[in-house]
Parts: structure tokens; sequence; C-alpha cells
């Protein structure tokens, strides 16, 4: 998602803040979500109870 924000050309000069307000947010959440140690996914559930 990252590389497709980068990507994204803004519509107008207006628009050039939003860009970078993406940027910044997915890359805060990229820092918060991927520090620690790597933890197996979780089971898919199939909805059977």
């Amino acid at each position: 998602m990252l590389e497709h924000v980068r990507a994204w050309e803004p519509p107008s000069t207006d628009h050039e803040n939003l860009k970078q307000f993406m940027i910044d947010q997915l890359r805060e959440s990229i820092d918060f979500d991927c520090r620690g140690e790597y933890r197996e996914p979780l089971p898919a559930l199939d909805g059977v109870v």
C-alpha cells in the first residue's frame, strides 16, 4: 500500500499534504505493527462451533 501511495499523483496542490499524511500514517502503522518477535498467524475459523 505504501508503494501505491508513493506512486499516487495528487490531483491538485491542495492534495499534496494528504499524500504526505497517508505516507506518515502507513509508516507509523508499519513501525508499530512490525516490531517485536514474529508470531505464527492464528488459524482461520470456519464459523462452525
